[in-house]
Protein backbone atom coordinates (compact mmCIF):
# COMPACT_ATOMS: atom_id res chain seq x y z
CA UNK A 1 0.00 0.00 0.00
CA UNK A 2 1.25 3.02 -0.87
CA UNK A 3 2.14 5.76 1.80
CA UNK A 4 0.62 8.48 0.06
CA UNK A 5 -3.06 8.67 -0.81
CA UNK A 6 -5.24 10.53 -2.88
CA UNK A 7 -9.02 10.87 -2.41
CA UNK A 8 -10.86 10.41 -5.91
CA UNK A 9 -13.99 11.96 -4.81
CA UNK A 10 -12.38 15.39 -3.58
CA UNK A 11 -9.80 15.40 -5.95
CA UNK A 12 -10.18 18.11 -8.83
CA UNK A 13 -6.62 17.12 -10.90
CA UNK A 14 -5.91 20.78 -10.45
CA UNK A 15 -2.08 19.30 -10.83
CA UNK A 16 -0.64 21.24 -8.13
CA UNK A 17 0.78 18.16 -6.07
CA UNK A 18 2.40 17.15 -9.03
CA UNK A 19 4.02 20.27 -9.47
CA UNK A 20 5.65 21.09 -5.94
CA UNK A 21 6.76 17.71 -5.31
CA UNK A 22 10.21 17.97 -4.95
CA UNK A 23 11.62 14.67 -5.75
CA UNK A 24 8.72 14.16 -8.68
CA UNK A 25 7.62 10.66 -7.67
CA UNK A 26 4.01 11.71 -8.07
CA UNK A 27 2.10 10.91 -11.62
CA UNK A 28 -0.81 12.28 -13.01
CA UNK A 29 -1.73 10.82 -16.44
CA UNK A 30 -4.50 11.44 -18.78
CA UNK A 31 -5.40 13.92 -16.32
CA UNK A 32 -6.76 11.64 -13.78
CA UNK A 33 -6.23 11.52 -10.23
CA UNK A 34 -2.38 11.94 -8.87
CA UNK A 35 -0.52 8.41 -8.41
CA UNK A 36 3.08 7.34 -7.11
CA UNK A 37 5.32 5.46 -9.00
CA UNK A 38 5.41 2.25 -6.80
CA UNK A 39 8.84 2.04 -7.58
CA UNK A 40 10.05 5.62 -6.62
CA UNK A 41 7.83 5.53 -3.25
CA UNK A 42 10.96 5.19 -1.23
CA UNK A 43 12.29 8.39 -3.03
CA UNK A 44 9.53 10.12 -0.92
CA UNK A 45 11.26 12.56 1.84
CA UNK A 46 8.28 13.42 3.80
CA UNK A 47 8.34 17.45 3.28
CA UNK A 48 4.49 17.49 3.07
CA UNK A 49 4.08 19.92 0.02
CA UNK A 50 1.77 17.74 -1.66
CA UNK A 51 -0.30 17.80 1.87
CA UNK A 52 0.26 21.57 2.50
CA UNK A 53 -0.63 22.44 -0.93
CA UNK A 54 -3.90 20.46 -2.15
CA UNK A 55 -6.67 22.98 -2.40
CA UNK A 56 -9.28 20.10 -1.52
CA UNK A 57 -7.31 18.03 1.53
CA UNK A 58 -7.10 15.34 -1.34
CA UNK A 59 -3.68 14.13 -0.65
CA UNK A 60 -2.46 12.68 2.59
CA UNK A 61 0.63 10.89 3.74
CA UNK A 62 0.24 8.00 6.43
CA UNK A 63 2.16 10.37 9.06
CA UNK A 64 1.18 13.57 7.54
CA UNK A 65 -2.79 13.69 7.53
CA UNK A 66 -4.18 17.02 6.36
CA UNK A 67 -6.13 17.41 9.44
CA UNK A 68 -2.74 17.21 11.48
CA UNK A 69 -1.26 20.37 9.94
CA UNK A 70 -2.21 23.85 10.55
CA UNK A 71 -4.24 25.59 8.27
CA UNK A 72 -3.13 28.78 6.88
CA UNK A 73 -5.38 31.91 7.00
CA UNK A 74 -5.21 34.16 4.33
CA UNK A 75 -6.13 37.10 7.02
CA UNK A 76 -2.63 36.70 8.82
CA UNK A 77 -0.39 37.29 5.48
CA UNK A 78 1.56 40.13 5.89
CA UNK A 79 1.25 42.85 4.11
CA UNK A 80 4.82 44.24 2.26
CA UNK A 81 5.12 47.04 4.10
CA UNK A 82 4.80 44.66 7.29
CA UNK A 83 7.54 42.34 6.19
CA UNK A 84 9.92 45.57 4.99
CA UNK A 85 9.57 46.66 8.60
CA UNK A 86 9.81 43.49 10.35
CA UNK A 87 13.24 42.51 8.65
CA UNK A 88 14.66 46.13 9.25
CA UNK A 89 14.02 46.13 12.41
CA UNK A 90 15.82 43.40 13.35
CA UNK A 91 18.76 44.08 15.80
CA UNK A 92 21.22 42.29 17.74
CA UNK A 93 20.44 42.34 21.34
CA UNK A 94 23.17 43.10 23.94
CA UNK A 95 21.35 44.69 26.93
CA UNK A 96 18.94 42.76 28.61
CA UNK A 97 16.22 42.75 31.25
CA UNK A 98 16.90 40.40 34.60
CA UNK A 99 13.93 38.56 33.31
CA UNK A 100 14.31 34.90 32.88
CA UNK A 101 12.13 33.25 30.04
CA UNK A 102 9.95 30.18 31.03
CA UNK A 103 10.76 27.26 29.38
CA UNK A 104 7.68 26.70 27.51
CA UNK A 105 8.42 30.14 25.82
CA UNK A 106 11.70 29.17 24.38
CA UNK A 107 9.89 26.26 23.50
CA UNK A 108 7.44 27.95 21.65
CA UNK A 109 10.27 29.75 19.79
CA UNK A 110 12.18 26.63 18.87
CA UNK A 111 8.99 24.94 17.31
CA UNK A 112 9.14 27.71 14.99
CA UNK A 113 12.68 27.89 14.58
CA UNK A 114 12.21 23.80 13.52
CA UNK A 115 10.51 24.89 10.27
CA UNK A 116 13.62 26.35 8.94
CA UNK A 117 14.48 24.44 5.65
CA UNK A 118 16.71 21.66 5.62
CA UNK A 119 18.53 19.44 2.88
CA UNK A 120 16.81 16.42 1.99
CA UNK A 121 14.07 17.41 4.74
CA UNK A 122 16.89 15.61 7.02
CA UNK A 123 16.14 18.07 9.63
CA UNK A 124 19.56 16.99 11.44
CA UNK A 125 19.43 20.03 13.80
CA UNK A 126 19.20 19.80 17.97
CA UNK A 127 19.03 22.48 20.39
CA UNK A 128 21.24 22.72 23.60
CA UNK A 129 19.28 25.26 25.70
CA UNK A 130 22.08 26.76 28.63
CA UNK A 131 18.76 27.99 30.91
CA UNK A 132 20.52 28.47 34.27
CA UNK A 133 22.53 31.70 34.26
CA UNK A 134 24.52 29.96 36.73
CA UNK A 135 25.52 27.62 33.65
CA UNK A 136 26.05 30.21 31.44
CA UNK A 137 28.38 32.03 33.72
CA UNK A 138 30.49 29.13 34.05
CA UNK A 139 31.13 28.98 30.38
CA UNK A 140 32.10 32.51 29.88
CA UNK A 141 34.67 31.69 32.48
CA UNK A 142 35.98 29.11 30.08
CA UNK A 143 36.05 31.23 27.33
CA UNK A 144 37.76 33.99 29.13
CA UNK A 145 40.41 31.55 30.50
CA UNK A 146 40.79 30.49 26.67
CA UNK A 147 41.20 34.07 25.80
CA UNK A 148 43.74 34.58 28.31
CA UNK A 149 45.94 31.79 27.00
CA UNK A 150 45.49 33.04 23.04
CA UNK A 151 47.23 36.38 24.56
CA UNK A 152 49.94 34.52 26.70
CA UNK A 153 50.54 32.40 23.50
CA UNK A 154 50.80 35.53 21.29
CA UNK A 155 48.51 34.19 19.07
CA UNK A 156 47.15 36.16 15.89
CA UNK A 157 43.36 35.74 16.25
CA UNK A 158 44.08 37.37 19.79
CA UNK A 159 44.98 40.69 18.48
CA UNK A 160 42.45 40.28 15.54
CA UNK A 161 39.59 39.78 18.27
CA UNK A 162 40.59 42.80 20.87
CA UNK A 163 41.22 40.04 23.52
CA UNK A 164 43.34 41.88 25.35
CA UNK A 165 40.56 44.60 25.28
CA UNK A 166 37.63 42.31 25.94
CA UNK A 167 39.76 41.27 29.28
CA UNK A 168 40.34 44.21 30.42
CA UNK A 169 36.58 44.80 30.48
CA UNK A 170 35.47 41.79 31.50
CA UNK A 171 37.76 41.95 34.71
CA UNK A 172 35.62 45.38 35.29
CA UNK A 173 32.73 43.29 35.75
CA UNK A 174 31.22 43.85 32.39
CA UNK A 175 29.99 40.29 30.61
CA UNK A 176 31.51 41.00 26.91
CA UNK A 177 30.67 36.90 25.89
CA UNK A 178 27.15 37.14 26.83
CA UNK A 179 26.46 40.36 27.14
CA UNK A 180 24.28 39.76 30.68
CA UNK A 181 21.84 37.36 28.94
CA UNK A 182 19.88 35.08 30.65
CA UNK A 183 20.24 32.31 28.40
CA UNK A 184 22.00 30.62 25.43
CA UNK A 185 20.94 28.25 22.66
CA UNK A 186 23.40 25.93 20.63
CA UNK A 187 21.64 24.56 17.46
CA UNK A 188 23.93 20.62 16.62
CA UNK A 189 23.56 18.00 15.13
CA UNK A 190 25.94 15.18 13.96
CA UNK A 191 28.54 14.26 11.77
CA UNK A 192 31.35 16.58 10.03
CA UNK A 193 29.67 18.09 6.55
CA UNK A 194 29.82 21.17 5.53
CA UNK A 195 25.84 20.75 4.74
CA UNK A 196 24.98 19.96 8.65
CA UNK A 197 26.92 23.16 9.99
CA UNK A 198 24.95 25.19 7.43
CA UNK A 199 21.71 23.61 8.14
CA UNK A 200 22.15 24.60 12.11
CA UNK A 201 22.70 28.06 10.98
CA UNK A 202 20.25 28.37 8.62
CA UNK A 203 17.93 27.00 12.00
CA UNK A 204 19.53 29.71 14.13
CA UNK A 205 18.57 32.33 11.74
CA UNK A 206 14.83 31.18 11.97
CA UNK A 207 15.54 31.07 15.86
CA UNK A 208 16.54 34.96 16.25
CA UNK A 209 13.42 36.11 13.73
CA UNK A 210 11.09 33.67 15.48
CA UNK A 211 12.17 35.71 19.04
CA UNK A 212 9.94 38.31 17.52
CA UNK A 213 6.84 36.24 18.34
CA UNK A 214 7.21 36.49 22.02
CA UNK A 215 8.83 39.87 22.98
CA UNK A 216 12.53 38.72 23.23
CA UNK A 217 15.95 39.38 21.21
CA UNK A 218 19.06 37.45 20.73
CA UNK A 219 22.41 38.05 19.19
CA UNK A 220 24.62 35.79 17.94
CA UNK A 221 27.55 34.29 20.30
CA UNK A 222 30.52 35.23 18.10
CA UNK A 223 32.82 34.85 20.96
CA UNK A 224 31.61 31.68 21.86
CA UNK A 225 31.30 29.92 18.95
CA UNK A 226 35.21 30.71 17.83
CA UNK A 227 36.24 29.31 21.18
CA UNK A 228 34.22 26.02 20.77
CA UNK A 229 35.72 25.89 17.27
CA UNK A 230 39.40 26.19 18.84
CA UNK A 231 38.84 24.32 22.44
CA UNK A 232 37.57 21.14 22.71
CA UNK A 233 37.24 21.77 26.39
CA UNK A 234 35.07 24.47 25.52
CA UNK A 235 32.87 22.14 23.10
CA UNK A 236 32.79 19.37 25.93
CA UNK A 237 31.32 21.76 28.58
CA UNK A 238 27.89 22.07 26.12
CA UNK A 239 27.62 18.08 27.03
CA UNK A 240 26.20 17.39 23.60
CA UNK A 241 25.43 13.70 22.59
CA UNK A 242 28.03 11.55 21.23
CA UNK A 243 29.38 12.44 17.95
CA UNK A 244 27.71 15.83 17.54
CA UNK A 245 29.14 19.08 16.77
CA UNK A 246 28.05 22.75 17.45
CA UNK A 247 26.79 24.21 14.52
CA UNK A 248 26.30 27.84 16.08
CA UNK A 249 24.46 29.69 19.32
CA UNK A 250 23.17 32.49 20.03
CA UNK A 251 22.30 34.47 23.55
CA UNK A 252 18.92 35.92 24.40
CA UNK A 253 16.32 37.32 26.49
CA UNK A 254 13.52 39.90 26.86
CA UNK A 255 15.76 43.22 25.71
CA UNK A 256 15.84 46.62 27.68
CA UNK A 257 15.57 48.79 25.38
CA UNK A 258 13.05 49.17 22.06
CA UNK A 259 14.50 51.17 18.96
CA UNK A 260 13.32 53.35 17.09
CA UNK A 261 14.48 53.80 13.86
CA UNK A 262 16.54 51.74 11.48
CA UNK A 263 20.14 52.65 10.95
CA UNK A 264 21.48 53.12 7.32
CA UNK A 265 23.70 50.61 5.83
CA UNK A 266 25.84 50.09 2.97
CA UNK A 267 24.03 50.07 -0.28
CA UNK A 268 24.09 46.23 -1.78
CA UNK A 269 26.87 45.28 -3.70
CA UNK A 270 25.08 43.76 -6.50
CA UNK A 271 26.86 41.75 -9.92
CA UNK A 272 24.42 40.54 -12.63
CA UNK A 273 24.87 38.24 -14.82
Amino acid sequence: MSSLTFDQDLCIQCGACVDVCPTRIIIRRDQAVPSVHPRAERACIVCGHCVAVCPKSAVAHKDMLPGDCMPLEKALDPSGGQIRQFLLSRRSIRSYQEKEVPREVIYEVIALASHAPSGHNLQPVHWKVIHDRKNLSKLESLVLDWMKEMVAKGHPLAQALSMPTILKISEMGNDMIFRGAPHLVAAHAAGEERMTVLMGTIALTYFELALRAKDLGGCWAGFFDIACGLSPAITEALELPEGHRPCGSMFFGYPKHRYMRVPKRKEPRITWA
